[in-house]
């Protein structure tokens, strides 16, 4: 069951962000088939603003390659 746990986080680190800080935006990369990291910036006020194809690698393959992803940009 959803507690809303990273909501609540991600929501208090924009705010101290923007008002602390001074913030112009904030941007997330989450990759296209993560629909729980899309549905929480959305939840957040993100909105998709590109798709980036095969965009970076954070893991290999079964042949030691890297294995690159397609990867949404979010900003706020």
């Amino acid at each position: 069951m959803e507690k809303g746990y990273a909501y609540e986080a991600a929501y208090a680190f924009f705010d101290y962000l923007f008002k602390e800080k001074g913030a112009r935006r904030i941007y997330a990369y989450t990759e296209d088939y993560n629909k729980s990291s899309q549905h929480l910036c959305e939840k957040l006020g993100m909105r998709q603003e590109g798709l980036f194809k095969e965009f970076i690698s954070f893991v290999k393959n079964h042949d030691g390659t890297p294995h690159y992803e397609n990867t949404y940009q979010m900003p706020f």
